[in-house]
């Protein structure tokens, strides 16, 4: 109940949808058939927390497996762009050159992404997360075409990062993004913010091994 109301006004722009779809299945089917449409397309627009969350695991795994991104299905290829924190704005092809990690953080105290390639940083972060660095879908705050969304993600610092030893704590970076998509949900353009200082900051803290 509480999603629907908080969703209300994306419901109310997509509502004449459905009324316009349904009229004309009541025009050219049996009543009841109309009415079981109209409650699948209103089902739709209240689903759509689950359709951006398999948006976004599409997305990402792409990003991490697919090295040509003309065969990524999450995106409009030539149209898309990245920005994090309101810096610079990459491109597909830049994700699968330096990977999400290296241009999600940049250049910090703690993290030199500009000294990182794809490879090295995903073994890092894989070594200091070995049971994985998860992502959770928090709440949705406003529907497509401009999607604003307040995402997690988390992980158990059980191994190593850099020269720094596990603490067991687990760390975990909140955010929140805009996806500008598509009429069939593909991402545009999208543009991350989060506090990148405080995670690493966490992961620098186990003592050093020398």
């Amino acid at each position: 109940m509480s999603f629907v109301i908080c969703h209300l006004s994306f419901v109310i722009r997509h509502l004449s949808f459905v009324i316009r779809h349904s009229s004309f299945v009541i025009r050219h089917s049996s009543f009841l058939f109309a009415v079981f449409y109209f409650l699948y397309l209103l089902l739709c627009i209240l689903s759509f927390p689950k359709h951006l969350y398999l948006l976004t695991f599409k997305f990402e795994m792409e990003a991490s497996h697919k090295t040509n991104p003309q065969q990524w299905l999450s995106i409009v290829t030539d149209k898309f762009r990245m920005s994090s924190n309101g810096g610079p704005e990459y491109t597909a092809e830049d994700i699968v050159e330096a990977g999400t990690y290296n241009l999600f953080l940049g250049d910090t105290e703690h993290y030199r992404s500009s000294e990182e390639s794809f490879d090295s940083s995903y073994q890092l972060f894989h070594s200091a997360f070995p049971n994985g660095f998860h992502w959770e879908l928090i709440e949705v705050l406003s529907g497509p075409p401009n999607v604003v969304f307040k995402w997690r993600h988390w992980g158990t610092f059980s191994g190593s990062f850099k020269n720094h030893t596990a603490t067991g704590e687990t760390i975990e970076i909140i955010g929140i993004s805009v996806a500008q998509v598509t009429e069939d949900l593909k991402i545009q353009s999208v543009e991350h913010y989060f506090d990148n200082s405080a995670f690493l900051q966490k992961l620098t803290a186990g003592c050093p091994v020398h």
